[in-house]
């Protein structure tokens, strides 16, 4: 009778749920279970007659080999046994200690062992390492239930060299998976503290660009003050005013949108110099300077054109309109009293007036002559005035205004200043 694993059961066959039937063989080609190779099997028998039986029935499936008793298993072992069949009968006469030893120097993977009669034959008094045996057989022996064991044992074994190997190879790539990560964390650190590098340096060339950028903005809005603005009055230059007047004569050719000019010059000024010094005179510029700069409009632009003349441009401001600011203007710039030093005075100026839709000029050149032409008038009606010159006849006078000073009389030409 046959039994796996300490249980012993009638007919020589196990119990459902003691040893299973063999799985299907494994698809890795290089697994031992299709290798084709035959187990080691190393048969322990007392009985000459029994022992030959077993191994002339295993012949066809397995190596065989035969001994008597365990001494001569233990000097067998060189030949590496598989599967150790092993008699009760091999143990008599040695005590449990001595047998239990002898039998661990057999390295077989399964143990098969062949216990007395009865169905519970010598399984209690059975030594430790015997114990533990994967099958016991009771006895009469049935041969064929004895080959299928065998072939059940082995197709274990396989399994287990199987699993002992995947094992070994699930091992070998973990250590390797273990290996690489500890190499690429290694290069991560590295890479990351080169990284925390790169941010410091990069942080200070920033820090560093932008004290130089900052030192370029204020270096571009100097230069771009000395580019547009004058020095004298801090209004726009004559530079930055043609670009003004460019820029408002193409939004009127694109969208129609009107705009003016008001050209006014400082009456007489030359007698300011002469009577109290250019000092004085560059005074009353500069001020006269402040005076436009604080009094126009926010959307005019006041602009120094050269010299005592200075030039306003009106977006958005019809002729009239535009009249109407220039009027403004020279009323403060009449009562303004100008200071230098311990010199206090007053002077005047005149202004012409010309609107880009009711003077309908060429280009942006001939509405600044438009503008002129008033200013010229201006002066010849006695100074302190604004006027508009014809858009049909700049030589005639289409409007004019102010308070020309007591005594003065037009004039047949221009004065001068």
């Amino acid at each position: 009778m046959v039994a796996a694993t300490r249980r012993v059961t009638r007919g020589g066959v196990p119990k459902p749920g003691t040893a299973a039937a063999p799985p299907p063989a494994s698809r890795d080609p290089g697994s031992p279970r299709r290798s084709g190779r035959r187990p080691r099997v190393l048969i322990v028998e007392p009985r000459t007659d029994l022992r030959e039986r077993i191994a002339r029935a295993l012949a066809t499936r397995a190596a065989v080999k035969g001994v008597a008793d365990l001494a001569a298993a233990v000097a067998a072992r060189r030949w590496s046994p598989e599967l150790l069949i092993l008699s009760r009968r091999a143990l008599r006469g040695l005590p449990g200690s001595a047998a239990a030893s002898l039998t661990a120097r057999v390295p077989a993977r399964k143990t098969i062992v062949l216990a007395g009669r009865g169905a519970h034959a010598g399984e209690a008094d059975l030594p430790g390492e015997l114990a533990g045996a994967d099958a016991i057989v009771t006895e009469p022996v049935r041969l064929a239930e004895l080959l299928t064991l065998v072939a059940r044992l082995w197709e274990l074994a396989l399994l287990e060299q199987e699993a002992e190997r995947l094992g070994a190879e699930n091992r070998r790539l973990a250590e390797q998976m273990e290996e690489r990560a500890a190499r690429l964390q290694s290069r991560l650190r590295d890479r990351n503290q080169e990284l925390a590098r790169a941010n410091q340096e990069l942080k200070a060339s920033l820090g560093e660009n932008a004290t130089r950028l900052r030192e370029l903005e204020r270096l571009n809005g100097q230069l771009t003050i000395q580019a547009t603005i004058d020095p004298l009055t801090e209004l726009y230059n004559r530079r930055e005013f043609n670009r003004l007047l460019h820029a408002e004569w193409a939004r009127f050719t694109r969208y129609k949108r009107p705009f003016s000019l008001i050209l006014l010059d400082i009456d007489r000024f030359k007698r300011v110099n002469d009577e109290h010094g250019h000092e004085c005179g560059d005074a009353v510029l500069r001020g006269l300077g402040t005076l436009l700069r604080t009094n126009k409009r926010r959307q005019d632009f006041a602009c120094r054109f050269g010299g005592e003349e200075f030039v306003l441009v009106l977006p958005d401001t019809p002729l009239a309109a535009a009249f109407m600011v220039a009027e403004t203007l020279r009323r403060r710039v009449a009562r303004h009293v100008f200071r230098h030093k311990d010199v206090r005075l007053q002077v005047h100026i005149s202004s012409g007036v010309a609107g880009v839709v009711e003077h309908a000029p060429r280009d942006e050149s001939e509405l600044i002559k438009f503008a002129d032409h008033g200013m010229y008038h201006a002066k010849q009606l006695g100074r302190n005035r604004t006027a508009i010159a014809d858009p049909v006849d700049p030589e005639r006078v289409l409007r004019a205004d102010g308070d020309p000073p007591e005594g003065a009389a037009p004039a047949a030409e221009a004065p001068a200043g």
